[in-house]
């Protein structure tokens, strides 16, 4: 595709989801605004390298904050295993990163865990899950929120791969799990939770030697 083919569009795109990127990266970084710059200008260049096929997908917007989480992670992974990212709450996995989606409807928290782990278990915790042809599990869960605020729900899927790697994104129809429904429904939907965590592109993530 030329140069012209490939910016039709791309422009107003990157004008319009610029802010929201950025916050979201600015909530990814624990507030290191030097890193959400780079992250956002990686996402954005990213974005339009694959323009004429991002272009044509169902949610464009959705497809870049995807883009910008797995630049954040993979960021991480990159990073001496003994400084620790800022964005690393102590109480929680070290792969727990999280966003809030705000698509002028409603904000909407969104967790992810990236984790490898072993196989063992697996029968117990995905006895009941789909199993797909490459040997992925899929277990999905719609159901009220954890923390008790009024009119939250949680939608999720959670995915285990052949070799150990579980994605897990939750989705809430609130800005924040202890805070009241914003919106009816979280701004993901499960079609959608489920094309992000089944993505290939997590393949690319930098795994430290286990």
């Amino acid at each position: 595709m030329g140069k012209d083919g490939r910016e039709g569009g791309y422009g107003d795109f990157a004008v319009a989801r610029a802010g929201h990127l950025y916050r979201s990266a600015c909530l990814l970084t624990a507030g290191d605004t030097h890193l959400a710059e780079d992250l956002v200008q990686e996402t954005l260049g990213r974005v339009y390298v694959h323009w004429g096929r991002v272009s044509r997908v169902d949610n464009p917007a959705g497809y870049a904050q995807t883009v910008l989480t797995r630049a954040f992670l993979t960021h991480r992974r990159r990073r001496s295993s003994t400084e620790r990212s800022t964005a690393v709450f102590p109480d929680l996995p070290e792969e727990y990163a999280y966003l809030v989606v705000d698509d002028g409807e409603g904000k909407s928290f969104v967790q992810l865990n990236v984790q490898h782990r072993s196989l063992d278990d697996a029968d117990r915790l995905y006895g009941s899950a789909e199993m797909l042809d490459d040997g992925t599990r899929v277990a999905t869960q719609q159901g009220p929120g954890e923390k008790g605020a009024v009119g939250v729900v949680m939608w999720t899927v959670d995915t285990l791969r052949a070799d150990g790697m579980r994605v897990v994104i939750s989705a809430f129809n609130t800005g924040a799990q202890h805070e009241d429904a914003t919106r009816d429904a979280p701004a993901l939907s499960m079609k959608e939770l489920r094309k992000i965590t089944l993505s290939s592109r997590w393949d690319d993530l930098a795994w430290p030697d286990r």
